[in-house]
């Protein structure tokens, strides 16, 4: 990743090392209790343990093996949880979270991933206010790419969040706020993540209970583990496209990919690639009233009938102008457990790079003209 410097704030132990600091805890009382066991030996005038190894056997089997097993147990069950599978669905329905919020789960923590305004207007109840443009950074004029690591990790803290917290993110109107934001979080190491179907809106057309008061958590200690699995380097992005086992797919609307627009500096798209246009990961038929507006995630057996259209690779990184579009792919993809990945610089820094290779379309005078106006607008 060219443009983050990795840095390791706040080291804490890996599981490694919390297993290796377990064996030393069991090393140590076997220490203590065959010395025990050699004072022992001493009051009676017998030789040490440590000179017999007949007497250092018997020593070890003087501790009740049902105890052993039982320490063992106990020094493990940390190690255990954390190895524990997340068992918690990827995408809630607005009746399921109200009803975790009910349960009062003191581990749940709902992101509201919308502007300040917007949140104080109303929002769920407990909710912590975080606008996905805190989650955003600009380099080498290339927008939205992911915020550096100590910035994350600064912006987490203040809001109180920890690794045991399982995270609910929901937006408004745009799902990709919302999704954009649970990549960000997963690529920084947090364990639980979901999103919240069909956002705020979602929530507020099933009548559920809003709240409008601040929401405010005491500062935490956060120490974030960069899963480079889960972000794609321009450098990693050229080299698959001569890859057999990666699959690159270009997430904008079918006309850019074509060539016939473009937000970015080129036309077309980065050789090998293949659409999947983001628009159609979502439907309005759960609210099918004409002014609810309400965008949600297709079905798996709706996703798994468009990748039949799609090559077949172990590896996926996506792409689309700015890494928002993208994200909806990714959480799809990562409901299915498949090794994803995004390219953050997407179509915005790829065409800016005239030494990078692209899949060519002449555009008309007027093609440019129109892609001209465009760009002016938000870039995705």
């Amino acid at each position: 990743m060219s443009h983050m410097t990795i840095l390791n704030v706040h080291p804490t132990k890996s599981l490694r090392e919390k297993k290796r600091f377990c064996d030393w805890f069991f090393v140590c009382l076997m220490r203590i209790t065959m010395q025990f066991n050699a004072n022992k030996h001493k009051r009676s005038r017998r030789f040490i343990p440590e000179q017999d190894p007949k007497v250092l056997s018997h020593t070890v089997t003087k501790i009740p093996r049902y105890f052993l097993g039982f320490l063992s147990v106990i020094l493990s069950f940390p190690l255990l949880l954390q190895a524990m599978p997340n068992t918690q669905p990827l995408l809630f329905q607005p009746k399921e979270l109200h009803q975790k919020l009910l349960n009062q789960s003191n581990r749940l923590m709902i992101i509201d991933t919308r502007t300040l305004e917007e949140y104080q207007a109303g929002h769920i109840p407990t909710a912590i206010n975080l606008p996905i443009n805190q989650l955003y950074q600009t380099v080498d004029h290339i927008i939205k790419r992911i915020i550096d690591p100590l910035t994350f990790q600064k912006l987490v803290e203040k809001l109180g969040v920890q690794k045991k917290d399982h995270l609910v993110f929901y937006s408004g109107y745009d799902p990709l706020n919302s999704s954009r934001s649970l990549w960000t979080f997963e690529f920084y190491g947090h364990p639980v993540n979901s999103i919240l179907d069909g956002g705020f809106p979602a929530w507020e057309w099933q009548a559920l209970p809003i709240e409008n008061k601040v929401n405010q958590r005491p500062p935490s200690y956060y120490t974030i583990e960069i899963n480079p699995k889960r972000l794609a380097s321009k450098f990693k992005t050229l080299v698959a496209t001569q890859s057999d086992h990666t699959l690159i797919i270009d997430a904008r609307p079918q006309g850019e990919f074509k060539g016939l627009s473009t937000r970015g500096k080129r036309f077309g798209h980065i050789p090998n690639a293949v659409n999947l246009d983001f628009s159609t990961l979502f439907t309005s038929s759960q609210y099918p009233e004409p002014n609810a507006h309400i965008s949600t995630f297709i079905n798996m057996n709706q996703f798994q009938t468009l990748l039949t259209k799609l090559p077949n690779k172990p590896n996926i990184i996506l792409y689309c102008n700015a890494g928002s579009e993208a994200s909806a792919l990714y959480f799809l993809f990562r409901q299915m457990n498949k090794n994803v990945a995004i390219y953050d610089g997407s179509w915005v820094e790829w065409s800016a790079d005239p030494s990078l290779p692209i899949t060519p379309n002449k555009p008309s005078q007027n093609q440019i003209f129109s892609s001209e106006k465009k760009r002016i607008g938000n870039t995705k």
